[in-house]
């Protein structure tokens, strides 16, 4: 799997990323960028968990392996919802659904208790049909946190499930079985190594 991901990504935001397939699934978790640590222990402090995107650089992000048709899965927090709806829409997948993770903890702010994320689900092409077959995907799922911004992995798995085709996940941290991965912090990655810049 490390071979074909090696060329997934190329520097700047104007480079079209390649890769060796295309890909009928695709599962993101962007690296939206959050400029300082909101509560606990290091409140106040600069955000330093991982590397971050402005949003417009995100959006201008081409790849040329996503496959026509195919659905688009990505991760968005509160504060940026509507970043990532435009970010669906410039990667050219029409937003359908709204996936809500009610997640054990969360923050406060501004006097409301965010303890939700968001998958959103986004296709482009014919509307899959392997979506109106079997159980329906729920819209509200209940799942304990991990480490930090780490996702539980019951909604690969659900995902997985109910479509069928190459897997992918952007802005991965880890490889999964039966998912190809393109990530800063995937191991046996040279071309990633190289073009570090693409994360700011």
């Amino acid at each position: 799997m490390a071979n074909e991901n090696q060329n997934i990504i190329g520097a700047g935001q104007d480079m079209v990323r390649h890769a060796p397939k295309k890909y009928q699934i695709i599962y993101a978790d962007p690296p939206w960028p959050v400029d300082m640590v909101r509560f606990g222990e290091d409140k106040g402090k600069r955000f330093t968990h991982y590397p971050v995107m402005k949003v417009e650089e995100i959006c201008k992000m081409k790849f040329d392996f996503f496959d026509t048709p195919s659905v688009m899965f990505m991760w968005a927090t509160h504060t940026f919802l509507h970043d990532a709806l435009h970010v669906l829409q410039s990667w050219g997948f029409k937003y359908h659904s709204c996936i809500t993770w009610a997640k054990d903890g969360g923050m406060v702010n501004w006097g409301f208790h965010r303890s939700t994320e968001f998958l959103l689900y986004g296709y482009r092409g014919a509307y899959p049909r392997s979506a109106l077959s079997g159980k329906a995907f729920p819209c509200l799922v209940s799942a304990d946190r991990g480490r930090h911004s780490e996702k539980p992995p019951l909604f690969r798995n659900i995902i997985a499930s109910k479509f069928s085709g190459n897997k992918i996940e952007l802005f991965a941290r880890q490889r999964i079985a039966g998912w190809d991965a393109w990530g800063n912090e995937i191991e046996e990655s040279p071309v990633l190594e190289r073009n570090k810049n693409e994360f700011k």
